[in-house]
């Protein structure tokens, strides 16, 4: 089976350290990959180089295609990324935050149940606590038809029940056939 992204010889140098050399790896449809280690090991630069997002040398091909060959608008159809919270100051609802990211096949009534966010949606995202903000990013990233997802600590700020309900979205993704690299700290 040909990889979504493959990886061949990349290395990251950040702050004049070399974070990883000659890596690499292959992320296939409905496989997930958890990436583990201390802080300041790269994990999170591995998910920003695959997504296009810090110099690295080396190739990253997604679809066989060099990822320097991708335009952003044309990268962001294949790789959907979830980092740290963004901003909230933006003025925006929970709804508008989630209309930016929405495909044509993915509404936001059919995911609303899966993180609770439905009593959310017309709140501005500055009201709300780090766990509500992380469980609408996670819902905006439902809503994204990319074939690569890659999240940085996903779980953080979410109590017990919403971090079962990633891990189980996670799992449903892989199922649908995404290639899922997840950046985890908490064993659990």
């Amino acid at each position: 089976m040909k990889p979504l992204v493959e990886l061949e010889d990349v290395s990251v140098m950040r702050a004049g350290k070399a974070l990883f050399n000659h890596f690499n790896y292959c992320i296939h449809a409905g496989e997930i990959t958890v990436v583990l280690g201390p802080n300041g090991a790269g994990k999170s630069s591995l998910l920003l180089a695959i997504a296009g997002l810090i110099p690295s040398s080396g190739t990253i091909c997604i679809h066989d295609k060099p990822l320097k060959h991708y335009d952003k608008q044309a990268l962001a159809q294949e790789i959907a990324w979830h980092g740290s919270l963004p901003p909230a100051e933006f003025g925006l609802t929970v709804r508008q935050r989630l209309q930016l990211v929405q495909s044509a096949n993915r509404t936001i009534d059919a995911i609303t149940t899966v993180f609770d966010i439905a009593p959310l949606l017309d709140r501005d995202l500055g009201e709300l606590s780090s766990g509500e903000r992380q469980r609408v990013e996670l819902s905006a990233l439902m809503l994204r038809d990319a074939p690569v997802y890659l999240l940085d600590e996903p779980t953080t700020h979410l109590d017990f029940k919403h971090q079962v309900a990633a891990i189980r979205m996670l799992q449903q993704q892989a199922t649908d056939g995404r290639g899922i690299v997840v950046v985890l700290h908490d064993l659990q």
